[in-house]
């Protein structure tokens, strides 16, 4: 939850996990400064959520929603803002599992690259 902090964590790790913009504001070892710790935890709190607050990156999707969904669920907690995005392959087992065809090949008929960025609702929801 800090300024340019990065957490790299699989879907286990990641369960029950508060992520808290600004860092974590503990009392116990902040006795004797409480109120200028406060201070200073507030004003980066404060920042970080004028910019958008906490990024998750996704990098596949899972067969069950849920588990995307406590992914997803890991921004925007407590009222704090966030968002989430995924990157996902057309190869990725969870594509070929969910679509009737070879979508791979079709898309690649239209002209677009193997490394090419491709946004679009139908493979958003899928």
């Amino acid at each position: 939850g800090e300024i340019g902090s990065i957490t790299i964590a699989t879907n286990m790790a990641g369960r029950g996990t508060d992520i808290i913009l600004g860092g974590k504001f503990n009392i116990k070892n902040n006795i004797l400064n409480n109120q200028e710790n406060r201070k200073l935890w507030k004003k980066k709190h404060d920042i970080i959520s004028n910019i958008g607050g906490l990024h998750i990156i996704g990098s596949e999707r899972h067969e069950s929603r849920r588990i995307d969904n406590q992914l997803i669920g890991r921004s925007g907690r407590q009222g704090d803002p966030g968002s989430t995005r995924f990157y996902l392959s057309l190869e990725d087992t969870i594509i070929q599992m969910f679509t009737l065809y070879n979508i791979s090949k079709i898309i690649y008929k239209f002209g677009f690259k193997s490394n090419e960025v491709i946004e679009n609702n139908f493979i958003t929801k899928l």
